[in-house]
Protein backbone atom coordinates (compact mmCIF):
# COMPACT_ATOMS: atom_id res chain seq x y z
CA UNK A 1 0.00 0.00 0.00
CA UNK A 2 1.88 3.32 -0.87
CA UNK A 3 1.89 5.81 1.80
CA UNK A 4 -0.50 8.68 0.85
CA UNK A 5 -0.12 12.68 1.13
CA UNK A 6 -1.84 14.54 3.46
CA UNK A 7 -4.37 16.51 2.27
CA UNK A 8 -3.37 20.27 2.57
CA UNK A 9 -6.64 20.70 4.70
CA UNK A 10 -5.17 18.15 7.70
CA UNK A 11 -1.19 19.26 6.90
CA UNK A 12 -2.43 22.76 7.84
CA UNK A 13 -4.28 21.39 10.85
CA UNK A 14 -1.34 19.32 11.82
CA UNK A 15 -3.84 16.44 12.78
CA UNK A 16 -2.65 12.64 13.48
CA UNK A 17 -3.63 9.59 11.67
CA UNK A 18 -3.73 6.45 13.70
CA UNK A 19 -5.49 2.47 13.18
CA UNK A 20 -8.14 1.45 10.72
CA UNK A 21 -9.11 2.36 7.28
CA UNK A 22 -9.74 6.05 6.01
CA UNK A 23 -11.04 6.59 2.76
CA UNK A 24 -9.26 9.60 0.73
CA UNK A 25 -11.25 12.35 -0.77
CA UNK A 26 -8.15 13.25 -3.32
CA UNK A 27 -9.62 14.34 -6.91
CA UNK A 28 -6.68 12.49 -8.24
CA UNK A 29 -7.68 9.50 -7.25
CA UNK A 30 -9.67 7.11 -4.33
CA UNK A 31 -7.45 4.95 -2.21
CA UNK A 32 -8.02 3.42 1.54
CA UNK A 33 -5.82 4.90 3.98
CA UNK A 34 -5.08 3.41 7.23
CA UNK A 35 -6.78 5.32 10.69
CA UNK A 36 -8.78 4.61 14.04
CA UNK A 37 -9.30 8.48 13.89
CA UNK A 38 -8.70 12.12 13.31
CA UNK A 39 -7.49 14.03 16.49
CA UNK A 40 -6.24 17.83 16.50
CA UNK A 41 -3.55 16.61 19.01
CA UNK A 42 -0.25 18.21 18.41
CA UNK A 43 3.18 16.32 16.58
CA UNK A 44 5.41 18.71 18.46
CA UNK A 45 3.35 17.02 22.40
CA UNK A 46 4.16 13.33 21.10
CA UNK A 47 7.64 11.32 21.73
CA UNK A 48 8.90 8.68 20.03
CA UNK A 49 8.92 4.68 21.96
CA UNK A 50 12.36 5.84 22.37
CA UNK A 51 11.69 8.68 24.55
CA UNK A 52 8.70 7.28 25.88
CA UNK A 53 10.76 4.21 27.36
CA UNK A 54 13.04 7.13 29.08
CA UNK A 55 10.13 8.35 30.65
CA UNK A 56 8.14 5.49 31.85
CA UNK A 57 10.64 2.92 32.48
CA UNK A 58 9.00 0.57 29.82
CA UNK A 59 11.23 -0.84 27.22
CA UNK A 60 11.17 0.79 23.92
CA UNK A 61 10.30 -2.72 22.65
CA UNK A 62 7.45 -3.36 24.87
CA UNK A 63 6.23 -0.07 23.94
CA UNK A 64 6.01 -0.69 20.06
CA UNK A 65 4.38 -4.18 20.62
CA UNK A 66 1.93 -2.76 22.68
CA UNK A 67 0.88 0.00 20.20
CA UNK A 68 0.97 -2.48 17.20
CA UNK A 69 -1.32 -4.79 19.15
CA UNK A 70 -3.35 -1.87 19.70
CA UNK A 71 -3.57 -2.47 23.67
CA UNK A 72 -1.91 0.66 24.48
CA UNK A 73 -2.91 4.62 23.34
CA UNK A 74 -0.82 5.96 20.28
CA UNK A 75 -0.43 7.90 17.44
CA UNK A 76 0.58 7.43 13.79
CA UNK A 77 1.29 10.39 11.19
CA UNK A 78 0.70 9.23 7.75
CA UNK A 79 0.91 5.55 8.99
CA UNK A 80 4.52 5.86 10.39
CA UNK A 81 6.27 4.51 13.98
CA UNK A 82 4.37 5.25 17.15
CA UNK A 83 3.57 8.21 18.75
CA UNK A 84 2.98 8.52 22.30
CA UNK A 85 1.35 11.31 24.64
CA UNK A 86 3.54 11.37 27.85
CA UNK A 87 0.77 12.12 30.36
CA UNK A 88 -1.64 9.75 28.23
CA UNK A 89 0.84 7.22 28.08
CA UNK A 90 1.49 7.58 32.27
CA UNK A 91 -1.86 7.08 33.06
CA UNK A 92 -2.23 3.74 30.94
CA UNK A 93 0.79 2.65 32.59
CA UNK A 94 -0.25 3.09 35.55
CA UNK A 95 -3.86 1.35 34.97
CA UNK A 96 -2.47 -1.54 32.98
CA UNK A 97 1.21 -2.79 33.94
CA UNK A 98 2.46 -0.90 37.53
CA UNK A 99 2.00 -3.30 40.65
CA UNK A 100 2.38 -2.94 43.67
CA UNK A 101 4.70 -4.81 45.91
CA UNK A 102 3.81 -4.04 50.29
CA UNK A 103 6.94 -5.38 51.14
CA UNK A 104 7.71 -6.49 54.75
CA UNK A 105 9.60 -5.39 57.98
CA UNK A 106 13.03 -5.01 58.48
CA UNK A 107 14.50 -8.33 60.42
CA UNK A 108 15.28 -6.27 63.90
CA UNK A 109 17.96 -8.30 65.97
CA UNK A 110 15.71 -9.14 68.65
CA UNK A 111 15.67 -12.52 70.37
CA UNK A 112 12.61 -14.66 72.28
CA UNK A 113 13.86 -17.24 74.58
CA UNK A 114 10.19 -18.43 75.22
CA UNK A 115 9.55 -20.40 72.21
CA UNK A 116 8.59 -23.99 72.85
CA UNK A 117 11.47 -26.28 71.55
CA UNK A 118 10.65 -28.73 68.27
CA UNK A 119 12.54 -31.51 66.95
CA UNK A 120 12.58 -29.74 63.74
CA UNK A 121 12.98 -25.72 64.58
CA UNK A 122 16.53 -24.15 64.64
CA UNK A 123 18.37 -22.82 67.70
CA UNK A 124 15.88 -21.17 70.02
CA UNK A 125 18.23 -17.99 69.97
CA UNK A 126 17.09 -17.50 66.12
CA UNK A 127 13.73 -19.12 66.54
CA UNK A 128 11.60 -16.06 66.75
CA UNK A 129 13.91 -14.32 64.24
CA UNK A 130 11.02 -13.17 61.47
CA UNK A 131 11.00 -14.56 57.98
CA UNK A 132 13.64 -16.90 58.80
CA UNK A 133 14.66 -19.42 56.21
CA UNK A 134 16.20 -23.06 55.99
CA UNK A 135 19.17 -23.13 53.41
CA UNK A 136 16.93 -25.76 51.00
CA UNK A 137 14.62 -22.64 50.60
CA UNK A 138 17.14 -19.92 49.40
CA UNK A 139 17.18 -18.03 46.34
CA UNK A 140 19.66 -15.76 45.26
CA UNK A 141 19.17 -12.59 47.19
CA UNK A 142 21.18 -10.75 49.49
CA UNK A 143 20.69 -12.32 53.33
CA UNK A 144 21.95 -12.75 56.65
CA UNK A 145 22.73 -16.49 57.35
CA UNK A 146 23.23 -18.61 60.58
CA UNK A 147 25.31 -21.30 60.48
CA UNK A 148 24.12 -23.39 62.81
CA UNK A 149 26.37 -26.69 64.85
CA UNK A 150 22.73 -28.53 66.20
CA UNK A 151 21.17 -25.50 68.23
CA UNK A 152 23.53 -23.02 68.50
CA UNK A 153 24.56 -20.53 65.86
CA UNK A 154 27.92 -20.79 65.65
CA UNK A 155 28.83 -18.19 62.93
CA UNK A 156 26.99 -14.78 61.44
CA UNK A 157 27.74 -13.86 58.35
CA UNK A 158 26.27 -11.65 55.36
CA UNK A 159 26.12 -12.14 51.26
CA UNK A 160 24.84 -11.10 48.21
CA UNK A 161 25.60 -14.72 46.66
CA UNK A 162 24.03 -17.27 49.48
CA UNK A 163 24.61 -20.75 47.44
CA UNK A 164 28.40 -19.75 46.53
CA UNK A 165 29.11 -18.43 50.26
CA UNK A 166 27.21 -21.16 51.76
CA UNK A 167 29.43 -23.66 49.25
CA UNK A 168 32.81 -22.00 50.22
CA UNK A 169 32.10 -22.54 53.98
CA UNK A 170 31.68 -26.01 53.76
CA UNK A 171 35.17 -26.26 52.09
CA UNK A 172 36.57 -24.37 54.66
CA UNK A 173 34.54 -25.44 57.81
CA UNK A 174 32.24 -27.97 56.82
CA UNK A 175 33.13 -29.68 59.98
CA UNK A 176 32.15 -26.75 62.05
CA UNK A 177 28.10 -26.68 61.30
CA UNK A 178 25.54 -28.83 60.43
CA UNK A 179 22.28 -26.52 59.19
CA UNK A 180 22.31 -22.60 57.85
CA UNK A 181 19.17 -20.84 58.23
CA UNK A 182 19.01 -17.27 56.66
CA UNK A 183 16.65 -14.20 56.40
CA UNK A 184 16.96 -11.77 53.12
CA UNK A 185 18.12 -8.57 53.47
CA UNK A 186 18.39 -5.35 51.65
CA UNK A 187 21.91 -4.68 50.30
CA UNK A 188 22.24 -1.52 51.28
CA UNK A 189 21.19 -3.17 55.06
CA UNK A 190 23.46 -6.43 55.19
CA UNK A 191 26.48 -4.81 57.34
CA UNK A 192 24.43 -3.80 59.84
CA UNK A 193 21.87 -6.09 60.61
CA UNK A 194 24.70 -8.68 60.25
CA UNK A 195 26.61 -6.59 62.93
CA UNK A 196 23.28 -6.48 65.37
CA UNK A 197 23.02 -10.35 65.71
CA UNK A 198 26.83 -11.21 65.66
CA UNK A 199 27.03 -8.34 68.83
CA UNK A 200 23.45 -9.88 70.39
CA UNK A 201 24.83 -13.74 69.47
CA UNK A 202 28.60 -13.43 70.00
CA UNK A 203 29.10 -16.67 67.74
CA UNK A 204 32.29 -18.44 68.25
CA UNK A 205 33.18 -18.85 64.97
CA UNK A 206 32.99 -14.90 64.69
CA UNK A 207 35.52 -14.09 67.49
CA UNK A 208 38.24 -16.38 65.55
CA UNK A 209 40.90 -13.99 63.79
Amino acid sequence: MKRLQLSSRLAAMKRVLVGQRFMSNSMNDRKLFRVTHITDMSPTRLKTAKETSEKLHVSEQDLIDLASTGYMPHYRINDGEPLFDLSESRKWVQKHLVTKCDGQNLPKATVNYSGTELSSSPPLEIASVDNLRESHDFKHCPCVYFLCDEEKVVYVGQTKNFAARITSHRNEKGDKFSRVFFIPVPESCLLSVESQYIRLLKPELNSVK
